[in-house]
């Protein structure tokens, strides 16, 4: 008799996903913007917080057997999951009409906020999708307990979705004729972030000290977490990685633009080798450190570099953007009259 309580339940799922999925679509259509404001709770947050209340609910009704307060706590429960499968809907759709508020924010012409919209818009829906991915992988990986962790699985697809997002030229201008190049020299340090890189080269080193640790015998040694130079590689590779894709960022090619175009690029530039590549990086970085230390045996910092992970990945959600949503509009600007010199 299973099939008869999962049978409606897989149906009443899909139809909530797709009633999420039909929603985005209508708001795109409309290009509405207050369709959003009753969704409080987004994503990831609103999803655990079902899943959480949901838990909470469900456990007393097995002590307490009241028929009255067991139906209420399955309604509750149901309305909560149904609203989470609709907002995972929508996310799932890349609905992400914040990004053109933000764009308004970081560019006053129009041309310019169309382009960090586009930018914006796929970075962050590639960004959740890759993590989303990354949560259901922890799942399916999670019977034995001895494979990566949440946070590394998570981690690790958030920053394979900021990487696929910036395998992308920015397109030329359909049609024939003569095509002019951008030559203005472009260096990597005018583009990153200090701190971070300092962060992400000791990361890569402390590693490299934890490994030597073990192999002296300094630390506790191995747990049933397995030993510690497969973390430690994953590490040094994570930050290969983040460093290789930050050159291509800054010295990728693109054509002559109008001044305002450029300096549009140039931003959204800066954000992809910042915010979308060094901060997963870190991230990933972080929750990989954990895992090297709980292996070695130290699990109290195994235990503080989670948490700092965590913290970072808080801080940096969504690109770290949604603040700006607090702040005015820019004044529009007039558009320049023609594209710069080659």
């Amino acid at each position: 008799m299973g099939w008869v309580v999962a049978a409606p339940a897989l149906l009443l799922a899909i139809g909530c996903l797709g009633l999420g999925m039909w929603a985005a679509e209508r708001s795109e259509r409309r290009r509405g913007r207050r369709s959003d404001r009753w969704f409080v709770l987004r994503g990831y947050p609103l999803v655990i917080v079902a899943i959480v209340l949901g838990a909470l609910f469900v456990v007393p009704v097995s002590v307490s057997g009241s028929t009255v307060v067991r139906a209420a706590v399955w309604t509750v429960t149901l309305l909560l999951a149904g609203f989470g499968l609709v907002v995972l809907g929508r996310n799932l759709a890349g609905h992400d009409p914040a990004a053109v508020r933000i764009a308004e924010r970081l560019s006053g012409d129009e041309p310019s906020r169309r382009l960090l919209t586009r930018w914006l818009q796929r970075v962050r829906w590639r960004r959740w999708l890759g993590g989303f991915l990354g949560v259901l992988l922890t799942l399916l990986l999670s019977g034995d307990g001895h494979g990566p962790g949440l946070l590394v699985l998570a981690f690790a697809g958030i920053m394979a979705g900021s990487l696929s997002a910036e395998l992308h030229h920015w397109r030329r201008a359909g049609g024939g004729g003569a095509r002019a190049a951008d030559l203005a020299d472009r260096r990597l340090g005018d583009y990153t972030v200090t701190g971070e890189q300092w962060l992400l080269g000791a990361v890569a080193a402390g590693s490299v000290v934890l490994l030597a640790a073990d192999l002296a015998g300094v630390t506790p040694g191995a747990t049933d977490r397995g030993p510690v130079w497969p973390w430690v590689a994953c590490i040094v590779g994570v930050v290969a990685v983040v460093a290789g894709m930050q050159w291509r960022i800054v010295t990728r090619r693109r054509p002559a633009l109008p001044a305002e175009l450029r300096r549009a690029d140039d931003l959204a530039r800066r954000l992809a080798v910042s915010r979308g590549v060094a901060q997963p990086g870190l991230a990933l970085g972080l929750a990989l450190t954990a895992e090297a230390s709980t292996s070695a045996g130290l699990r109290a910092v195994g235990g503080v570099c989670s948490l700092l992970a965590a913290g970072l990945w808080i801080g940096t959600r969504r690109l770290g953007l949604d603040k700006l949503l607090a702040a005015p509009a820019l004044e529009p600007t007039p558009a320049a009259a023609g594209p710069a010199g080659a």
